[in-house]
């Protein structure tokens, strides 16, 4: 009965590495789309507008915050 559960074991820690490996590259594809490519200059009309939403937030709580 230990080797059943050492291997359900295994796949629950299978599964929480597989889970913070997507959350890591949602927040990398993020930080990237914010900060990274609003730098590029002349880019076309609309792309990048998500990113100035998510930099007014942070900014809104780093005030918020530092009081």
């Amino acid at each position: 009965m230990s080797d059943q559960s050492a291997g359900y074991g295994g796949s629950r820690r299978a599964k929480w590495l597989l889970l913070y490996l997507a959350i890591g590259a949602v927040l990398y594809a993020i930080i990237y789309f914010v900060f990274l490519q609003g730098g590029g200059g002349g880019s076309g009309g609309g792309s990048g507008g998500g990113g100035y939403a998510l930099l007014a937030l942070r900014t809104a709580w780093l005030q918020r915050h530092s009081r």
